[in-house]
């Protein structure tokens, strides 16, 4: 019986899945390529057609942007959309269809393509990594690569059907580790969690990866026929990674496998099927008959990933954007642990590599971690407005990179004086190296001009994030060789200020003083006072900043502000730009972006325990470092006349969420000042802490989901001022297309706050599930206030006090105390939260209603 009743749910498991379809498209080309967006927009690649097209989540054509030739293949990356077209380009679009960039890669590349956090790789009889500025990386050779390959970690698997092989390539070197040949020719790759699967012409293959190297199969399905042309079919995961949805172009069919490998649904299509994607509980299909078809699948939910576990040589890097706008590419100055420090250790987001360097003790990048000085510099690929990003930092391998991909422009001159990046005048420009270290000496003579100039120009773009211009330097004063004079090198910087003025602005030190100067047509004025730094031959750190504002800051050594320019009048310069009585020597020079704020981080181990048969929990251990900042939302809302009854923000919310913080800022607060303390009572209670550091996470993942969702309501209330303005003001084609634009914005908005709120009220609900069982009140009349003991301990005390302590907290144990006081700090957050959920849920009834009217007026006006 029990054979039977396994095999009769296996019937009933195949028998719940069925595709509906929802909507179809046609495209004016077999459709080769699709990739989905997070939020469930769709772009296609119809080849023939030449395009690359842009569908919202039910089908309807958002935007089209046309190369001049086949369109062959599309892939999605963090918030990017990149194309490869037979002409040569890659477009790379954003989620509303309009161009990004445009990037030159030649006709071998024109086939296939795979975003990255910086860049993308793209094939077809070579592959190649290119950045976003179009800089080739590396390039190999391939037999003929039509599908895009898959990432894992820092490894690329490429299906090559000509030379019938699998190719393993170290993303960073773009080296062949590995090449695995089959009979046939392999068609098309996929990776999702720890799985890899493969499919050559007549088989589909599913391997383990947790050895990147040697991927070990797991099983093998036959019955395929994709033989007789390219473009032979694809694969797409399931977003839980517990089903592959496989195309079959030459028996017209769509397959459907478990990872166990049984087959759990076949549909049969009028063509061939020669594209598959996954969103969700949709699969897009794109057919030989230029129709793609979006199908929900009955019966399947997908399964909510927890973030992928790091292996157990990783850490977990969180970084967070305290600023209301988000950052790419952002560059974050990390200081490492103590025992990672000396240590090579490679990054990862979302199983993508990502470009760091080790910092020097003269504030060099190196690949070397023994040169370092326990910092790195990280180019993290995406920190969301008021957000977090979570990175993997696994210890054991080294996946640095040089600094030309970490900086938006770097040199150190340790190799000499890059014709590739400078253009100089080697009469007035000299090149030394003392030991390993390079620099370059600058000299002029009366009356000459610009001797040394960087090539490469950077964009900057008044309101978004702003620029540090940042270099070594030394001046020497030589008062007895007054014929010289000296001049600085330049970094160009194509200004765009959204006012119509544009120029070029360099960062220029003359004779000891310092200034940020604009170039207009042939003459030269300068932005900053010049201010004078220091003229004592020694080496300084110099950084010249423009900030979102079109403020411009120079400063020395970190803290020394020697000029200051915001917008006014410009001061004006005459004469030769030379002084004398002086040399220049530059160290090294860098360009990273600026934020108002500077991103903070934390670090944290993290392990796997199993808690019960099935259900694996992570544990989080914090590590010794730890950077904070205090957010807070001022929630304040300006009345506004309008026909609409606007729900206004109960007084007693703001306390209450500031109270909601006090829980993880008071733990925050006692590992804090226990990490500054030596002593073998705090290192037990610190070790204590760490054990059960995965609750002080999970309080901070409260805190960070409330930072989120009063980010959400600041932006409804602004959206819901300015529509209340408009209701008042003439009725024309641009009101009525902003009222509906806002109407839409608070529509989103809401729903984020649905979805946060109940986020919130889940992670609640879970830390007060597994809060330690202790008697609270038995461990606090034993030990005191628990608050105050923490405090205690984490100042120095005296021998007499910290034996008269221990004695206390022993009677107890260092756990349970520990236990109580986390038992104290999950309450305490608990019943702020029930006060508070009351009056938030009555605050998002109100809002729900006014939306309710809003939609009514736009729907109204509009029509």
């Amino acid at each position: 019986m029990r054979a039977l009743a396994i095999t009769l749910l296996i019937m009933v498991t195949v028998q719940a899945l069925s595709l509906t379809e929802l909507w179809s498209y046609v495209a004016h080309g077999i459709t080769v390529g699709i990739a989905f967006s997070e939020d469930g927009k769709m772009g296609i690649a119809p080849a023939w057609d030449g395009c690359a097209h842009i569908l919202d989540p039910d089908g309807n054509l958002i935007n089209k942007f046309c190369g001049k030739s086949s369109m062959d293949d599309v892939s999605y990356l963090n918030n990017k959309f990149g194309f490869v077209n037979f002409d040569g380009y890659a477009y790379i679009l954003n989620p509303d269809g309009t161009l990004w960039k445009k990037i030159y890669v030649g006709s071998d590349y024109g086939e296939a393509i795979v975003m990255l956090p910086n860049g993308f790789i793209a094939c077809w009889y070579r592959c190649a990594y290119f950045d976003f500025n179009g800089n080739e990386h590396w390039d190999i050779n391939v037999g003929v690569v039509e599908y895009r390959p898959s990432v894992y970690n820092n490894y690329i698997y490429i299906a090559d059907m000509s030379w019938d092989k699998l190719i393993v390539v170290e993303l960073n070197s773009g080296n062949i580790v590995k090449e695995i040949t089959y009979d046939e020719p392999v068609d098309d790759t996929a990776v999702c969690g720890k799985y890899l699967a493969v499919t050559t012409d007549h088989y589909l293959y599913l391997y383990e990866i947790d050895d990147p190297l040697n991927p070990r199969e797991l099983w093998k399905a036959s019955g395929f026929d994709n033989s007789g042309s390219y473009e032979r079919g694809g694969i797409a995961f399931s977003p839980d990674c517990r089903y592959l949805a496989v195309a079959d172009r030459g028996n017209n069919e769509l397959k459907l496998f478990n990872v166990r490998g049984e087959l759990v649904l076949t549909k049969e299509f009028p063509s061939g099927v020669w594209s598959v994607a996954w969103w969700n509980d949709r699969i897009a299909i794109g057919l030989g008959n230029h129709e793609v078809h979006v199908y929900k699948l009955e019966g399947y939910t997908p399964t909510k990933l927890s973030p992928k576990l790091p292996p157990s040589n990783a850490y977990v890097l969180t970084v967070t954007n305290p600023n209301s706008y988000g950052l790419e590419d952002y560059q974050v100055r990390v200081e490492l642990p103590e025992d990672l420090k000396g240590k090579p250790i490679s990054i990862t987001y979302n199983g993508n590599s990502v470009p760091f360097c080790y910092e020097t003790s003269i504030g060099e990048c190196t690949t070397d971690p023994a040169q370092g000085n326990g910092y790195v510099w990280i180019k993290v690929p995406v920190i969301p407005a008021n957000g977090q990003t979570m990175l993997n930092v696994i210890v054991g391998t080294n996946g640095a990179v040089n600094g030309d991909q970490v900086f938006d422009f770097y040199d150190d001159f340790n190799s000499g004086i890059s014709w590739s990046k400078w253009l100089y005048d080697s009469y007035y420009v000299n090149w030394h190296k003392a030991g390993p270290n390079g620099y370059i000496e600058i000299t002029a003579d009366t009356g000459c001009d610009v001797v040394m100039v960087g090539k490469k120009k950077l964009t900057y773009v008044k309101g978004t994030v702003g620029l540090a211009l940042e270099w070594r330097q030394k001046y020497k004063y030589e008062i007895a060789n007054s014929g010289w004079d000296v001049f600085y090198p330049q970094i160009q910087i194509e200004n765009n200020d959204c006012s119509g003025t544009s120029g070029r602005y360099f960062l220029l030190s003359v004779y000891g003083d310092h200034a940020i100067w604009k170039h207009e047509g042939t003459s030269w004025k300068y932005l900053t006072p010049r201010g004078t730094g220091s003229r004592d031959g020694n080496w300084h750190l110099y950084q010249g900043i423009i900030t979102r504002d079109f403020n411009i800051i120079l400063k020395e050594d970190g803290s020394k502000t020697i000029a200051n320019y915001k917008e006014n009048s410009w001061i004006g310069l005459s004469g030769y730009l030379t002084f004398r009585e002086g040399r220049e020597y530059i160290d090294w020079v860098r360009v990273r972006k600026y934020a108002d704020i500077e991103p903070y981080y934390h670090f944290q181990t993290t392990t796997s325990t199993t808690i019960t048969k099935t259900i694996t929990k992570t544990v989080t251990q914090t590590a010794i470092h730890y950077v904070t900042s205090t957010i807070t939302k001022t929630l304040t809302v300006t009345p506004v006349a309008g026909a609409v009854p606007k729900p206004s923000v109960p007084q007693s919310l703001k306390p209450l969420i500031e109270k909601m913080y006090e829980p993880y800022d008071d733990l925050d607060k006692a590992y804090n000042s226990l990490s500054k303390v030596n002593n073998p009572l705090v290192d037990a209670i610190r070790k204590e802490m760490q054990k059960r550091a995965w609750s002080i996470a999970e309080l901070g993942r409260v805190k960070s989901t409330l930072n989120q969702l009063l980010n959400y309501l600041s932006d409804y209330l602004e959206a819901r001022e300015r529509l209340e303005k408009l209701l008042d003001s003439e009725a024309n084609y641009t009101t009525v297309f902003e009222i509906s634009n806002l109407v839409q914005r608070m529509k989103v908005d809401y729903g984020m706050m649905e979805k946060l709120s109940q986020e919130l009220a889940n992670q609640v609900r879970e830390l007060k599930a597994n809060e330690p069982s202790v008697d609270l009140r038995a461990v606090k009349a034993q030990v005191g206030d628990l608050n105050q003991l923490l405090n205690k301990l984490g100042r120095k005390i005296s021998v007499k006090e910290m034996f008269e302590l221990k004695k206390r907290i022993e009677v107890v144990g260092i756990g349970k105390v520990i236990d109580a006081y986390l038992k104290e700090k999950v309450e305490e957050l608990k019943e702020t939260y029930d006060q508070f959920s009351k009056a938030w849920n009555s605050l998002m009834a109100q809002m729900k209603s006014e939306l309710g009217t809003y939609e009514e007026i736009a729907k109204v006006v509009s029509g």
